[in-house]
C-alpha cells in the first residue's frame, strides 16, 4: 500500500509577508452552521445551512523580537483592511491555502528550560481558496 500524506517541514507561512521561526500551527478550521426549521408538520428534522466561517488559525513560532513584532502592528483598530494569509505545502503540487484573516492575538510564552515563543491567533474573513500552485 502506498504512502500518502504532505510532510510539515518547508511550509511557509506568510501573514503580509513570509512568518519565520515557525513550529506549528492549526487551522483553519472551516465549518459550516445550521439553523432547525422544523415544524409541527415535519415529519423528521429539517435544516438550512449558513453560511460559511473560516474559523481561526494559531501559528507558533520561536520568537524574536526584531521580526515577529511587525504581525502585532497588524492587531491595533486602527488596521482597517485584514491580512493577506498563505499556506504553501511542500508537496509536489505546491499546494497553496489562502484566505484573508485579521491578527486577533499575539501572545509570548516562555519557561526556565525552553526557547521564547509566540503565538499568532487569526480570525479568517471571507472564503478560504485551495488550490495548486502555477
Amino acid at each position: 500500500m502506498a504512502e500518502t500524506g504532505v510532510a510539515a517541514l518547508g511550509t511557509v507561512i506568510s501573514i503580509a509577508s513570509t512568518v519565520s521561526n515557525v513550529i506549528s500551527f492549526d487551522g483553519p478550521s472551516e465549518t459550516v452552521g445550521t439553523v432547525d426549521v422544523s415544524n409541527f408538520s415535519s415529519t423528521n428534522a429539517e435544516f438550512l445551512k449558513l453560511l460559511p466561517d473560516g474559523g481561526e488559525m494559531t501559528v507558533t513560532v520561536n520568537y524574536d523580537p526584531g521580526v515577529h513584532d511587525a504581525i502585532s502592528d497588524l492587531m491595533p483598530t486602527s488596521v482597517i483592511l485584514p491580512s493577506a494569509v498563505t499556506i504553501t505545502f511542500p508537496d509536489m503540487a505546491a499546494t497553496v491555502v489562502s484566505f484573508n484573516a485579521w491578527v486577533t492575538g499575539f501572545s509570548i510564552s516562555a519557561d526556565i528550560e525552553g526557547a521564547a515563543q509566540a503565538t499568532i491567533t487569526l480570525k479568517v474573513t471571507g472564503a478560504i481558496d485551495w488550490d495548486d500552485a502555477v
